[in-house]
């Protein structure tokens, strides 16, 4: 029986195509990552002068959006394993 190592090591090496889109898809999953960890600091301003929101409320709101862009990001995840 062979070990895990040895039998990785007898793979093709993946085609070129396959490795960009790896890289594609990955950089565009922690743009979105970072999008939302960011996405609220420039509305702060406006939501507390204009609205009235005190910083725990913001703080909410931001963990709230995270919240449901993680759960989408999840879904979508699981959706894309499945085909």
């Amino acid at each position: 029986m062979s070990s895990p190592a040895t039998a990785a090591a007898k793979l093709p090496p993946a085609p070129p195509s396959l490795r960009w889109a790896v890289l594609v898809f990955t950089s565009l999953a922690m743009f979105g990552n970072y999008y939302v960890y960011d996405s609220i600091a420039p509305l702060a301003n406006m939501l507390s002068g204009q609205l009235g929101f005190s910083d725990t409320q913001i703080g909410t709101l931001n963990a709230i959006l995270r919240a449901v862009a993680a759960a989408k990001g999840n879904a979508e995840a699981e959706r894309l394993v499945r085909v």
